[in-house]
């Protein structure tokens, strides 16, 4: 906006005219302008992340009668849960039998580290805490597509 438009605004009563940029409008398909729209509480929140996770082709759950099942559509009027889906650690049973009984779980932090838990953690901002033991996990594990947030990996109960 030149000088010459910033006064113009001015003098029109638009007196925050020389700090909004100009930007691009949005428009529909028919040319329409479409209004910026925000959530308007959690629920609204949850569901547009869910949205936007199918169309960056992240995972989606929803809950079907107590089952968990991918969906690649959302029915927000339906009162269906959605969720990230589980990204759980590629420790194989085999793997697990060389790990101490001591260890229940194992979870990934938002640096990659990777540590064992004797009880189940709750996740934290950057990582999962608890009160009780952690260890490093000695295993290399391949960790490409895990999503730490959603890393919690449970002991199969027999191993």
């Amino acid at each position: 906006m030149t000088n010459e438009e910033v006064i113009e605004q001015v003098k029109q009563g638009n007196w925050c005219a020389k700090f909004q940029p100009k930007q691009k409008a949005n428009v529909n398909n028919d040319g329409n302008l479409i209004p910026k729209l925000t959530p308007q509480n959690a629920e609204q929140g949850h569901l547009v992340q869910m949205l936007l996770a199918i169309m960056q082709k992240i995972p989606v759950e929803v809950n079907f009668g107590g089952e968990w099942t991918t969906s690649t559509i959302l029915f927000p009027s339906m009162g269906y849960e959605y969720r990230i889906k589980p990204t759980p650690l590629p420790i194989s049973r085999e793997a697990w039998s060389f790990i101490n009984k001591t260890w229940q779980y194992a979870a990934m932090d938002e640096c990659g580290a990777i540590c064992l838990y004797e009880r189940r953690p709750t996740k934290g901002s950057r990582g999962w805490d608890t009160d009780f033991n952690v260890s490093d996990c000695p295993l290399n594990i391949n960790t490409d597509g895990i999503n730490w947030e959603t890393s919690l990996t449970e002991r199969p109960e027999d191993v």
